[in-house]
């Protein structure tokens, strides 16, 4: 049986509040056969249900709480980076989502859903503030959104935009009306015929409006004997509360039940319900109480969606007597009447039935993905691993330039001579060297050197590096595999071999390099580059390249793409082979281990060369797009112009700002990350000059 697919699930604070119900209820009634759940809880939560979530098959994640909202970000990015299986993320904490989904996005996660549980109210003038702040931002990272109702969809993502409501479903059978279960719980809670027992079910914090609630009560209570009031849940305000009811003498009228995994049964005790909340987004305890047969009286700041029953009041909040008179005229309904309720009411909010829509919904949004997903990078680590051997040694195409470069020479084909279990094909071609480079090369090309069997030289004019790579790669045919070669580097000798290793069981276009291992002119290690952070994209190429092309090993069904695709504008050939890979949705195997050692020359046509001050001019250089060596609109309209190529909406979109100098919307689109801080500066600074 096929592994299920993993979504995860954003929850944020669990403080067993309403959201975290039903995120629990659907994840007990999808088919976890199919679909799994992890879960990221923020490290202020205080009610997680761990071992329930574990064994069921989740797995929990802790970030630090948004209160410290750098960490937060840091966090969350980072996880989703390490969590490549995640191609679905839910996040369910309302205006704050643009947190974790804008994360998502930068991280490279294709399926982004925005969930809306909930509304504002007023008298949160603060809170309501930063609400309608972030709510300016909602729609910018979602891919998809949902909303428990009309009502809150349309406050979070505004009138008109495009969501699916998912009901807050529940198990009904757990909450339809039982008279052996009333008698039961009202005993136990010591109720005695005749007490009339109004039921509240909420955390207790100022969205759900408790002192008004204890304030409408103690009003009923002074004109009706037998009320009680039966308050379930936590929080921070049930001191506050508790004080309350004890300074009014009310502490035998006023019940503080606490927070209980026995709901369903208590609505069973209660003769009616009562919540006078600031606001919701739907309000799943409403659901409930209709389930079990009560009438409930609802703040007038509730959707109306709520009432399935008709047996809805909807009062409003600013007069407690107005409360008091409905919770006075309470007439407890009759068993027979309770368990009336007509089911067919409810089918909307009938878990086991939207448990199996919310399964389909999420293998759907993973097809579309997998049909049109960004290519895979693969984080390979070969490094105290023996190279693959075969009976048949692959034949490799090593495609070199050369300019000038007779000193190196003999080092670096002698390195690539003595290649392990591999057979070499050389691809040189000279780019008009004044030196002894073009001698040296006919000599070499002259026998057979180590696994060297052929050689295919020209001498040709100068081009520069880029022309006379390109010309090498619209030329090289015939092989297994390719891969580049300065003039002069130094390989050791499972470089290839260890490369071939990592993606021989790849049957499409396949990419491998690896981490680069600088050294002096001596061959001393200066130091590694792991490219920390790489993000294997499009937008990424265009706003920096960062692979290095002597490190590069592709398949021949990449080469024949390169090939079909032909001449496009990029600035150097190793860029040229990462998109062609790209456009054809080929896997890059991204290399912790390097097995080359890469000279920096003062004389390097590297970026960067040798010393801080070239360093500085490099970035300068790349800041001012020096030369317009990098045309990114042209770019961008070469590669929205290639027939079958594989591009998301999201790369369309960036291209597409690309050609039209939509500058603004292009460094405001989450896909414009390279990985790199100082890259995405650059460049966003670049743009805004004009110079992208």
């Amino acid at each position: 049986m096929a592994e299920p697919i993993r979504v995860c699930e954003f929850v944020g604070n669990m403080n067993g509040g309403g959201v975290e119900a039903v995120v629990m209820n659907y994840y007990r009634h999808v088919d976890r056969t199919r679909v799994q759940f992890d879960f990221v809880v923020t490290d202020s939560s205080t009610i997680v249900p761990r071992e329930e979530m574990e064994e069921l098959g989740a797995r929990v994640f802790t970030v630090p709480a948004y209160t410290n909202l750098s960490a937060f970000l840091k966090a969350s990015y980072e996880l989703f980076r390490s969590h490549p299986e995640w191609k679905i993320v839910h996040a369910h904490m309302n205006a704050l989502n643009v947190f974790p989904l804008g994360q998502a996005a930068k991280a490279g996660v294709p399926v982004r859903i925005s969930h809306s549980h909930s509304t504002s109210g007023k008298g949160e003038t603060v809170k309501n503030a930063a609400k309608a702040i972030l709510k300016t931002q909602a729609n910018k990272y979602p891919t998809h959104r949902f909303a428990c109702s009309r009502c809150a969809g349309e406050w979070l993502f505004g009138k008109g935009a495009d969501f699916e409501v998912v009901y807050n479903a529940i198990d009904l059978n757990r909450f339809f009306f039982s008279a052996p279960a009333r008698a039961k719980v009202r005993a136990g809670l010591g109720l005695v015929d005749g007490q009339v027992a109004i039921g509240h079910v909420g955390r207790f914090m100022p969205q759900k409006n408790h002192q008004f609630l204890l304030e409408a009560f103690s009003h009923a209570a002074k004109r009706r004997d037998d009320l009680v009031l039966l308050c379930v849940g936590s929080g921070e305000a049930q001191a506050f509360a508790e004080n309350w009811v004890r300074e009014r003498g009310l502490a035998s009228k006023v019940r503080f039940l606490g927070q209980r995994d026995d709901v369903n049964e208590l609505y069973q005790a209660f003769d009616a319900f009562a919540l006078p909340s600031l606001y919701e987004g739907l309000c799943l305890v409403g659901v409930e109480a209709q389930a079990a047969g009560l009438p409930c009286t609802l703040s007038d700041r509730i959707t109306r969606e709520v009432d399935m029953t008709g047996t809805c009041q909807f009062l409003p909040i600013d007069d407690p007597d107005v409360w008091a008179d409905a919770m006075c005229s309470v007439e407890p309904r009759n068993d027979v009447k309770r368990a009336a309720v007509d089911r067919d009411d409810f089918s909307n909010y009938d878990i086991v039935r939207q448990g199996h829509w919310l399964t389909e919904k999420y293998l759907e949004l993973y097809r579309e993905v997998v049909a049109d997903s960004r290519p895979e990078l693969v984080l390979v680590n070969t490094k105290g691993q023996k190279g693959e051997s075969s009976s048949e040694k692959p034949n490799v195409g090593v495609l070199m330039s050369t300019y000038n470069g007779e000193r190196y020479l003999d080092e670096q084909i002698d390195s690539i001579a003595v290649q392990e279990g591999i057979s070499v094909e050389m691809f040189v071609r000279d780019d008009g060297s004044s030196d002894s480079t073009p001698d040296k090369l006919c000599d070499l090309s002259a026998g057979i050197r180590g696994c060297i069997d052929g050689w295919h030289v020209d001498y040709g004019g100068n081009l520069g590096f880029l022309g006379s790579f390109e010309t090498l790669l619209s030329q090289a045919e015939g092989c297994d595999y390719y891969a580049f070669s300065d003039q002069d580097d130094f390989w050791f000798s499972d470089k290839i071999i260890r490369a071939i290793g990592a993606i021989r069981h790849v049957d499409g276009p396949a990419l491998y390099a690896s981490s680069v291992l600088i050294s002096d002119e001596t061959l001393k290690p200066l130091g590694e580059n792991l490219f920390p952070g790489f993000i294997y994209s499009i937008p990424s190429e265009l706003i920096r390249h960062r692979l290095a092309g002597h490190t590069m090993v592709w398949n021949h069904a990449l080469q024949e793409v390169i090939r079909t695709i032909g001449v496009i504008p990029c600035w150097s050939h190793d860029q040229h082979v990462v998109l062609a890979a790209l456009l054809a949705g080929a896997p890059l195997y991204l290399d912790s281990g390097s097995y080359v050692l890469h000279r920096r020359l003062n004389t390097s046509v590297t970026p960067g060369g040798v010393g801080l001050g070239k360093r500085v001019s490099h970035e300068l250089s790349m800041l001012w797009n020096e030369g317009n060596k990098a045309d990114r609109a042209e770019l961008a309209q070469s590669l929205l112009s290639i027939p079958d190529a594989r591009l998301s909406d999201g790369d369309k979109r960036f291209l597409s700002n690309c050609v039209n100098h939509r500058w603004l919307d292009l460094i405001n689109d989450p896909l414009f990350d390279c990985g790199v801080g100082l890259g995405n500066a650059e460049a966003r600074v670049s743009a805004l000059l004009g110079r992208f």
